[in-house]
């Protein structure tokens, strides 16, 4: 910002540390330093940091921090108001008339932009002195700093590239006079500045005293007279162009107002046109609002089927996961059946080979029975007669022991006789004593292998007993299978008949689902059918909107033209009068001056208060070509 002090101490001090240390360095101000760097040191700056210059090797990056301070100011250092005036000096073709203009130009800166121009200015004039070292004349300069210190505040790449050359001539123009810009400070002011105020009374005291002091100014004056008498030629012809072109911008200024009026006839006829349009609008949007609340109910209907539709798709997908869970189902128990089928066909097989077993073990078993029982009643006989011979054998036991009893009685009768008898008794008793014991071991052996004969009949019949028991278990064990094979091909047959029901309820289910599936089929034709119906009202519906965002496109286009061109025209209209009320002022104030040049020369007086005047000559509209008269008046009241 120029307004801020911090931005002429920055300027200052770059602009004094570049004209100390790099004013003959090639490329100053041209090359550009690191782009890092040159930002770096900027933020230094602008955040109030010290900063040593000295320390910085690269000498581009100085000259590159100076030439971003000026291009990152809002306005630039010349301002925008100004950039059309400093391009229209490259017109003036005699250097001393456009140093002049220029100069006139400077002196109307602000005071802040005025002084940092100053520096600057001071600064690329030096720069330039020393062109035979650091390859920067005035030339290469002005195309550095043209970009940055003209700019138009609208600027486009077309009026940047159409102003290019204007812009450089101009900063060169600025750089090369210099020294005329900014004369020595101990000259006087202009002549304007000279008035009756500074001409003596009758009550002066010392009349010589204030004539020489008169004399001093009036020297001062003549000296500044006599540097600028050669531009005022330039200035005439300058005014007389300027006057050319005030009678051409009058003459584009009527035209302006003739195509103002008839864009005023434009903006009636579009009002017209727009009302028109606004009935058709109203017409399309009362379409519009029957289409919607007809698409609105249709949307409703719409959602309804939607509704439906959902049902019938929840509903489809629990029949077909039912229809899924009992085509699993199906496929189990048919795979059940067939491996039940396998299995009771294996069954029967076994159990015909079991039944031909058990009808063979049977046989076997009431053949052996049967001479188990035969055995067993002919040895119940032989026990019987065993029995019965051994209670005979008993008997006759008890009898022989008895008549053994009665023999021993003897024997011992006639042992006691013996021992009082002979030796010849004693001897038959010996004998009758010994056929005794032979008679008793024969009886005993026989008793005994009796006894063994019928211990191993009796075992004999209880080995046929045992084995007849476990033909009997093993009989009752066949049994039990065989009933146990029966009860199971009974349990398949039940299963097999549910399973067979169930695959008939199946069917019947599948039957009853492809009737639902052809219900659903019609219902999802009658949605497709309301879908495509709906699709087409809103088609129609888009169509209209589309027409009718056209048609609102149009008319905004067409009316925004209208407006746009007549501001346009107004604003073009209202620059052309601007430019025209500032060359008329700038002719006033040069006329102005003219004629206060030539009554000074000719002794007469100079006094003019040229804001009232150029107030007078607006207020009372005075054409330019009076101009001469109306000033002559002022300045010489006296004359008729």
């Amino acid at each position: 910002d120029h307004h801020n002090p911090r931005t002429r101490d920055t300027v200052a001090q770059l602009i004094e540390h570049l004209e100390n240390n790099a004013i003959d360095m090639e490329g100053v101000c041209r090359v550009s330093g690191n782009v890092n760097k040159v930002k770096e040191l900027r933020m230094a700056f602008e955040k109030g940091e010290s900063v040593s210059l000295d320390q910085i090797l690269d000498k581009h990056v100085v000259s590159g921090a100076l030439k971003l301070i000026f291009r990152e100011m809002p306005e630039p250092l010349l301002t925008f108001p100004l950039y059309p005036n400093f391009l229209a000096s490259v017109e003036i073709k005699d250097p001393r008339a456009r140093t002049a203009f220029l100069k006139s130009l400077v002196t109307t800166l602000p005071a802040d932009n005025a002084l940092l121009f100053h520096m600057l200015l001071k600064f690329l004039y030096t720069v330039q002195l020393h062109q035979e070292k650091n390859k920067m004349n005035s030339a290469n300069l002005a195309i550095v700093f043209s970009p940055t210190l003209l700019r138009a505040k609208d600027e486009t790449v077309a009026s940047m590239m159409t102003d290019a050359a204007a812009a450089n001539e101009t900063m060169k123009a600025l750089i090369d006079g210099y020294p005329s810009l900014y004369p020595d400070e101990s000259a006087l002011p202009i002549l304007s500045t000279l008035t009756t105020q500074d001409t003596p009374t009758a009550q002066t005291e010392d009349h010589q005293t204030l004539i020489m002091d008169l004399q001093e100014k009036l020297d001062a004056a003549l000296k500044a007279c006599s540097e600028e008498a050669s531009g005022k030629a330039v200035w005439e012809a300058y005014a007389q162009a300027l006057e050319g072109k005030i009678e051409t911008l009058q003459g584009e200024r009527d035209h302006y107002a003739s195509l103002a009026d008839a864009a005023s006839a434009e903006d009636s006829e579009a009002a017209a046109w727009s009302r028109a349009l606004n009935a058709e609008l109203a017409e399309a949007q009362a379409s519009i609002q029957e289409m919607s609340s007809t698409t609105a109910a249709l949307q409703e209907e719409c959602a309804s089927l939607k509704n439906v539709l959902k049902r019938s798709q929840d509903d489809l997908a629990s029949i077909r996961s039912e229809r899924d869970k009992f085509e699993t189902e199906s496929s189990s128990l048919k795979r059940k059946l067939e491996s039940s089928s396998d299995e009771g066909q294996k069954h029967r097989k076994e159990v015909a080979e079991l039944e031909e077993s058990l009808a063979k073990a049977t046989a076997t078993s009431n053949a052996l029975k049967q001479a188990a029982d035969d055995h067993i009643a002919e040895l119940e006989d032989k026990i019987i007669s065993l029995e019965s011979n051994m209670r005979k054998m008993e008997r006759e036991s008890e009898d022989e022991a008895m008549e053994n009893d009665k023999r021993l009685k003897t024997i011992q009768d006639k042992v006691a006789a013996m021992q009082s008898g002979d030796h010849a008794a004693r001897m038959e008793l010996e004998a009758e004593n010994s056929t005794l014991s032979a008679r008793i071991t024969e009886i005993t052996q026989a008793h005994k292998t009796t006894l063994d004969e019928l211990s191993a009949k009796k075992d004999h019949v209880l080995s046929l007993e045992n084995n007849l028991a476990e033909r009997t278990k093993t009989n009752s064990t066949l049994s039990e299978q065989v009933n146990a094979l029966k009860n199971d091909m009974d349990r398949l047959r039940v299963a097999e008949g549910d399973m067979q029901k169930r695959l008939k309820e199946q069917t019947d289910k599948n039957a009853s689902m492809t009737g639902t599936m052809g219900h659903l089929d019609e219902a999802h034709a009658a949605r497709d059918a309301a879908l495509k119906q709906v699709a087409s009202l809103k088609g129609l519906v888009a169509e209209r909107d589309s027409e009718l965002a056209q048609l609102r496109v149009d008319l905004s286009a067409n009316v925004k033209g209208n407006i746009d061109r007549l501001a346009a025209q107004r604003q073009t209209t209202q620059q052309h009068e601007e430019e025209v009320r500032q060359l008329r002022h700038m002719l006033f104030v040069w006329m102005s001056l003219a004629m206060k040049y030539d009554n000074m020369a000719q002794g007469r007086s100079c006094n003019l208060d040229t804001p009232e005047a150029w107030a007078h000559v607006q207020e009372r509209g005075i054409h330019y070509k009076e101009w001469p008269k109306f000033i002559g008046k002022l300045l010489n009241p006296t004359v008729g």
